[in-house]
């Protein structure tokens, strides 16, 4: 591995899951992929994975690994490393309950994160459109809005100017809302406003003490580009959304393995598998 002395070299390797190291229509890390994650905290780098899925989701793309790397989820809403909670943030309660009570009724797929630091476990209701697995538990409504850490809903592209202009006047003071597009479906989240992917790396680089100037970022979609404009190594997939292609450097796609192969350059690994 190239000597970590050297001011080209990031002293904190940082990306988002699901499009860029994930491959869409994958569920797991490939194995180039894990071999260069490894092969780097081995050698003393910190990796942090920044992702909109969940824990379980996040934990379940990342099981391959042999290293154990932040997981920052939810945008940023729970940090974690080595199944430690770092920190967690959360909504205040009557703010929850309103914005639960206005995505029902629009009767589109609802789904609420609870506190995991309070035992708390992720419920969804799904108006007959979609179903989640464990760890999510169905509820026919929602009750109890204390421990609530974030809200989301899938919905088709169609929608997404409806609903978002429904839900521009029923936002929580200190959130925002984080849209993830895909090809015929959009994720909406409501999170805390310290709850973003920028902020989260903030917090960690201070805590790991790396300046973010020595922070290598990949992404791939819009909720990537505030991580993005703050890193000193920003980075792009090649199958990312055109707007982010058009301003920061590109690497090969995802599905071609493409932050794995600009990791190898930069750290000098050579006769990785699959690379």
């Amino acid at each position: 591995m190239a000597s970590m002395q050297s001011a080209s070299i990031p002293r904190l390797v940082a990306s988002d899951l699901g499009g860029t190291l994930v491959p869409p229509r994958a569920d797991s890390l490939p194995s180039a992929t894990i071999a260069v994650l490894d092969t780097i905290m081995a050698a003393g780098v910190a990796v942090a994975l920044v992702t909109g899925f969940n824990l379980h989701t996040a934990n379940r793309m990342v099981a391959g690994l042999n290293g154990s790397p932040w997981l920052l989820v939810q945008n940023g809403t729970l940090a974690t490393r080595c199944g430690r909670i770092a920190w967690e943030h959360g909504l205040a309660v009557d703010e929850a309950e309103k914005l639960v009570r206005r995505l029902e009724a629009l009767e589109i797929p609802v789904v609420v994160y609870r506190s995991l630091s309070r035992g708390g476990r992720p419920e969804y209701r799904g108006f007959g459109l979609f179903r989640r697995g464990a760890p999510f538990r169905p509820v026919p409504g929602f009750t109890d809005f204390s421990g609530i850490t974030g809200v989301s809903t899938q919905i088709g592209n169609d929608r997404v100017g409806e609903v978002t202009a429904a839900l521009n006047g029923s936002l929580p003071m200190n959130s925002r809302l984080i849209s993830s597009r895909g090809n015929t479906r959009t994720w909406l989240e409501v999170t805390p406003f310290h709850a973003r992917k920028d902020q989260a790396l903030k917090r960690l680089c201070s805590e790991l003490d790396i300046d973010p100037a020595d922070v290598i970022y990949f992404g791939d979609n819009v909720n990537d580009l505030e991580a993005l404009e703050m890193v000193g190594f920003p980075r792009v997939v090649a199958d990312g959304l055109p707007e982010l292609r058009r301003i920061y450097p590109q690497v090969a796609a995802s599905v071609h393995q493409g932050p794995a192969r600009e990791l190898a350059r930069i750290y000098g690994l050579a006769d990785i598998p699959g690379l």
